[in-house]
């Protein structure tokens, strides 16, 4: 069945030789699904769908420049262009479609908010930058800027292996200049000052190397290198002061919390790193701070000269290898990988058989005993999930995960008192868990506290 409309598509919908599987997200004009080829059926791609009665003008031009930057660029860490679908082009077919490489392991900010911490180690933060940089390297040859990195535009497939940047919607193009003199383009807490500034025309590779600082930045401290939200709601809570009858126009608040969040980006110093990573090597302290100054001119002018740094940093901060492997370490991170796809496929009986052996190998390796743990609570068994996360938390005491496993577990076991106890142990540990705030303030009410 073919489509002709810009609404949402269901499966077994059809977009020219493309049908429909799934509904993946949506965006302010567009949506994207999961589709396959109708005769080439194991090419699988993703389908972003402009929504042409809520787009303006400018929005069509950027979706069909979108498709112009993509398809200058052919690199293993740039999501793949395969196709524009055009109404003028394609009949029964009146919206546009950009058809793409469909990359199956979620965002990068996805792999930063996983609970067993993939990427906490700098080895792995310096591998997935330095995937970054190649492709950026290219798009900057050929004169292409992105104007948006940020972790939900880079892309990773199941296992990691494989990184990729995507959404070039904002990308300038020496060949197809749109942005005029005044645009304000990107997102708040990665965009660097020449963008907020209104000079998006003029962002170049220094440009995109100062968001992917931001992004390292967050990964090695939790945080990003300004405290907008805070500094938009004080800008706020200071002009209702000045005039408190404006409290219901939500339009002008935005405006005034935006207008300070651009100004602060333009001249406040960026916080310095050790504020929130007080052990962070000096080295990768300075490469950061460097990465995210204000001044283009004094950041890394090229992303090959930010691989050269991120390999320096690897150099100065990786402790040498020991002489011999310990092949139960390497057993059970692929045994671990293999449950994981197991619990996803269902098969919760076989990945437990897996990670038992796992941890007859290792002990109480957390992250075999937080996958074993979450498979009992999905099983209702959390009697033993609590004898696992017990052995997990031996010397690992200050795990906030484990002692929110643990938290939820003693709740499912009726012990309300030990689940607050755990829980709130977990909140001191990482205060940023919005879910178990309401889950402790929850419990602090049925205990009458």
């Amino acid at each position: 069945m073919n489509v002709s409309t810009g609404n949402k598509l269901k499966p077994g919908e059809t977009i020219w030789q493309y049908e429909v599987e799934a509904f993946l997200g949506s965006g302010a004009f567009g949506n994207v699904y999961l589709a396959h080829h109708r005769t080439m059926r194991r090419r699988r791609v993703a389908i972003k769908q402009l929504r042409m009665s809520e787009a303006p003008p400018s929005i069509v031009k950027r979706f069909i420049h979108e498709s112009y930057a993509m398809g200058e660029l052919y690199h293993p860490n740039v999501v793949l262009i395969y196709e524009l679908i055009e109404p003028e082009m394609y009949p029964d077919i009146d919206t546009y479609y950009i058809v793409m490489e469909y990359v199956d392991g979620g965002t990068l900010l996805d792999w930063m908010n996983k609970p067993e911490r993939p990427l906490a180690s700098l080895s792995e933060q310096i591998r997935i930058l330095k995937a970054v940089c190649r492709g950026l390297a290219m798009a900057h040859q050929e004169g292409i800027f992105h104007r948006d990195i940020k972790p939900e535009n880079i892309l990773l497939n199941r296992d990691g292996s494989q990184i990729k940047i995507g959404d070039w919607g904002l990308a300038h193009l020496e060949s197809h200049k749109m942005t005029v003199l005044g645009d304000v383009l990107g997102t708040m807490d990665y965009m660097p000052p020449e963008q907020s500034s209104g000079q998006s025309i003029n962002a170049d590779a220094r440009s995109d190397l100062y968001s992917l600082g931001v992004i390292f930045y967050e990964m090695v401290t939790g945080h990003v290198c300004l405290d907008l939200e805070s500094i938009g709601n004080q800008a706020v809570m200071e002009f209702l002061q000045r005039n408190p009858l404006q409290a219901g126009n939500k339009q002008l608040l935005t405006h005034v919390a935006q207008k300070a969040c651009l100004e602060a980006i333009q001249r406040l110093p960026r916080t310095d790193s050790r504020v929130y990573a007080p052990k962070v090597p000096q080295s990768v302290h300075d490469f950061l701070m460097r990465a995210v100054t204000i001044d283009p001119a004094d950041r890394f002018q090229s992303a090959n000269e930010f691989i050269a740094g991120l390999d320096e940093l690897a150099a100065e901060t990786t402790a040498p290898p020991p002489r011999k492997r310990d092949e139960r370490v390497a057993k059970v991170a692929t045994m671990l990988v293999q449950a994981r796809q197991l619990r996803q496929n269902l098969q919760y009986n076989e990945a437990i058989v897996l990670l038992e052996e796992a941890r007859s190998l290792l002990g109480g390796e957390v992250g075999v005993c937080l996958e074993l743990a979450r498979i009992y609570n999905i099983l209702h068994r959390p009697a033993e999930a609590l004898k696992v996360l017990m052995q997990a938390l031996e010397g690992n005491g200050d795990n906030y995960v484990i002692l929110r496993d643990l938290g939820i577990t003693y709740k499912a076991m009726g012990e309300k008192e030990k689940a607050l106890d755990a829980l709130r142990r977990s909140l001191e540990l990482n205060p940023t868990q919005t879910q178990i705030k309401t889950l402790c303030t929850q419990l602090e009410r049925q205990l009458g506290l």
